[in-house]
Order: C-alpha cells, then sequence, then structure tokens
C-alpha cells in the first residue's frame, strides 16, 4: 500500500515560495489503478515524484508497504525504488540503445546475468506487443511504440507500483486507448498496483477504480470513479468532470435550475415524461448528458423549473423516485 501522511512541498523561486503540496493525505490499495486528477499546476506531478522521492517533501511521510521513505538514505532508496516502476509523457528513452538495449538497462544497472537479462527482456518486448521491433531505435518508432518499450522498461524490475506520469498526454486517441487496455491487462496479470497521473477525464473513465482530485496543491475529493464522476462535490471537480454542466448553469439566466443525477436507474425522457404526466409541469432541457464508468452508466439533466413551488415539487418526485436532485 502506498500512503501519504501530512505531505508539504514548497518551491522556492525568485517571485517567492510556491506551496505545490499542503497536507497531502492519501491511501492507495494493493492491486487497484488509482487516478490523480487536477487542472496544470495543481501539484499532480511534484505528487507522483514524491511517491519514489525523486522529490523529497519538506513535511510529512510516504509510506510504502508501512515503511517511511523519508527517513531511508540513498543505499536503501535505491533498494525500494526497484519496486517502483514509472513512465512519463516524454518517454525518456536512451536515444543511442535500439529497444532491446532500453529495456535491457535498468536490468544491467541491477547487475542481472546476461542470459537471465535476455530472457527477460525478450518476455517483456512480446508482452507489450513489439515482438520484431528489438533492434529499432527510438527515432524509428511511433509514440505508441515508445510508450510500449517505457512501459517493459518500467517492468524490467518487477515492480510493484507503477507510476504513470501524464503517460499518454503527447499520444493520439487511438493509440491512448491502446496502451490503456496494456495497463489494464498488466495489472490484471501482475497485480502491479498502476498510480495514474493525468488531466484527460476519459484515461480515468476508462482505466481507474478511484480517484483523487487534486486542487491548488490539497485533495478536493477522492472516492470511487463512478462516485465522484456521478455526483462530484468540489467545484473544481465539477470543473473538470462537468464542464459543460458548469457552462449551462452559468449561461442560463433562470432562477430556478434543478441538477438531476442519475446511476442508471432513469433515463432522461422518462424523467421528463414522469414530471409532466404527474405534476403537469412544463421543464426546460438546459443540458444533459450520459457516460458509462467501470460498466455502469450514470447520467445527469440540468433543467429549468418555472417557480420555487414546482421546484420543490419536482425535488419531491425525483427523490421518490431514488433520483438526487440539486438546485444549482
Amino acid at each position: 500500500m502506498i500512503e501519504l501522511r501530512g505531505v508539504v512541498k514548497t518551491f522556492k523561486t525568485k517571485a517567492g515560495p510556491i506551496e505545490a503540496l499542503k497536507d497531502v493525505n492519501l491511501k492507495i490499495e494493493d492491486g487497484e489503478i488509482f487516478g490523480i486528477i487536477g487542472l496544470s499546476g495543481a501539484g499532480k506531478s511534484t505528487l507522483v515524484r514524491c511517491v519514489n522521492l525523486l522529490e523529497r517533501p519538506d513535511a510529512g511521510e510516504i509510506l510504502i508497504d508501512g515503511e517511511d521513505l523519508t527517513g531511508f538514505g540513498n543505499k536503501k532508496l535505491r533498494e525500494i525504488r526497484r519496486n517502483i516502476g514509472m513512465i512519463f509523457q516524454s518517454f525518456n528513452l536512451l536515444e543511442q540503445r535500439n529497444v532491446f538495449d532500453n529495456v535491457k538497462f535498468p536490468l544491467e544497472i541491477s547487475g542481472v546475468k546476461k542470459a537471465e537479462a535476455e530472457k527477460k527482456v525478450n518476455d517483456l518486448i512480446e508482452l507489450v506487443g513489439l515482438k520484431g521491433r528489438e533492434r529499432s531505435y527510438p527515432s524509428q518508432l511511433s509514440g505508441g511504440q515508445k510508450q510500449r518499450v517505457a512501459i517493459a522498461r518500467a517492468l524490467a524490475t518487477d515492480p510493484k507500483y507503477l507510476l504513470c506520469d501524464e503517460a499518454t498526454s503527447a499520444l493520439d486517441p487511438t493509440t491512448t486507448g491502446s496502451i490503456l487496455e496494456l495497463l489494464k491487462d498488466i495489472n490484471r496479470k501482475f497485480g502491479v498496483t498502476i498510480v495514474v497521473i493525468t488531466h484527460e477525464m476519459r484515461v480515468v473513465e476508462s482505466i481507474c477504480s478511484r480517484v483523487a482530485v487534486l486542487s491548488d496543491g490539497e485533495i478536493a475529493e477522492c472516492g470511487s470513479v463512478g462516485e465522484v464522476f456521478y455526483n462530484p462535490e468540489s467545484a473544481i471537480a465539477r470543473e473538470l468532470i462537468l464542464p459543460n454542466l458548469v457552462k449551462a448553469i452559468n449561461e442560463n439566466p433562470y432562477e430556478y435550475k434543478l441538477r438531476v443525477t442519475f446511476n442508471g436507474a432513469a433515463l432522461k425522457e422518462s424523467i421528463i415524461s414522469l414530471i409532466a404526466v404527474r405534476l403537469g409541469i412544463s421543464v426546460k432541457v438546459l443540458y444533459s448528458d450520459e457516460k458509462t464508468v467501470n460498466g455502469r452508466t450514470f447520467g445527469q439533466i440540468l433543467l429549468a423549473v418555472p417557480d420555487g413551488a414546482a421546484a420543490e415539487k419536482i425535488k419531491a418526485l425525483c427523490e421518490g423516485e431514488n433520483l438526487t436532485v440539486k438546485e444549482v
């Protein structure tokens, strides 16, 4: 398990100190795929670099399997980091080395015997779907192929944890999908805990079981992807996850607006029909959306209603149908 307790990180700049992380507390369970989302500058990359102490926090504890990394010297840290693989947006491949030698590099550093290392490399290259490209150099590969090499290299030391810092941001949607499928396959086959740092909501929807929303160096909210995406509580989560809803709320001048959310129990048409048939109230749909997360359908509708009395009646009706409804 990865656990962060009261983590603080401040950078000193000419313009003054920048608080990148402010009292961050977080638990990531073994075997899960955990997402961390936030706007640019929220502190996402600093947070993930603190996990393996590439950035040392100013205060707080970084616990990996119960051991606080902040108290260890460089030798002990090097041993622990073998259990923590990392992949980056920019791939970080060695341009003068071919695919085979890039994947082999961490095994060379670890002093693994040649025959054992070569077998391991061949197995990993096949795992990531690059068999036949062993002698290709990074300049001869597509972005998706480079990221597959980076993933194979990160797995070379059999890590228990894999940190992905914006690993798909430089890729097109189709390639992103294939890389996410590969990560899910690695998680299923080997039980590797994967931490995904991203600003792409579709990445979190596709691969993660839980998610934390980071804002100005603080955890704004944390929970299952379904819960957070279905009913985000914080303003920053709504901005990230439901930008079109926020826009519809802000741009429509109606005094009474209701947001009705559902988790597969109802559809837009049936909600509108219920309101019309049972209450005889005419409403206007300002925004609606549906998405599937982890096999479950989540949706919401933003309604403009005539007045406060109508709003109260609609809220009572929706609550009676086990729908979540809030005035916005």
